[in-house]
């Protein structure tokens, strides 16, 4: 004899759709805790089996986590979905959205700002200046909108 819950459970669908905040990367992918037999992510992830590699095919291995890619996390702020693109999300013990990093900028050390002024750069050459002008306002001052992509 079977629940109906149970019943109900066993036909969800297990990928879920992902939709980076900043830069709106779309793509369909699992969440929750990636833990691998050499290691594992802090806190949960977006993630999905490596696209560009074949399985391993031996028999009792259990996975490693180079099986698997790594698509993005929740900012730990505004716990919005965000991708692992140096211009969308920096890592500082947490994953920070780079619009939580400007509009908090008074809690960040100066070094994590100093990488994030590198990235806003990286950003420039990228996609262009006007782009990043419009939805990345730098660390140092200037009129813009504190949106991303």
């Amino acid at each position: 004899m079977t629940c109906v819950g149970e019943e109900d459970v066993s036909k969800l669908e297990p990928y879920i759709q992902f939709q980076c905040s900043v830069c709106f990367l779309n793509e369909k992918c699992l969440f929750g805790d990636l833990k691998a037999s050499d290691g594992f992510y802090p806190t949960p992830v977006f993630y999905m089996r490596d696209p560009f590699e074949p399985p391993r095919r031996v028999k009792g291995q259990k996975p490693l986590l180079s099986d698997f890619l790594v698509i993005g996390s929740s900012c730990s702020l505004c716990n919005q979905s965000v991708c692992l693109d140096k211009a969308c999300s920096i890592y500082f013990g947490a994953t920070f959205c780079t619009t939580c990093v400007i509009r908090e900028r008074r809690r960040f050390p100066e070094k994590v700002l100093q990488v994030y002024e590198i990235i806003f750069h990286y950003c420039i050459r990228r996609y262009g200046k006007l782009a990043c002008m419009l939805h990345i306002t730098p660390l140092g001052g200037g009129q813009g909108s504190v949106s991303c992509f």
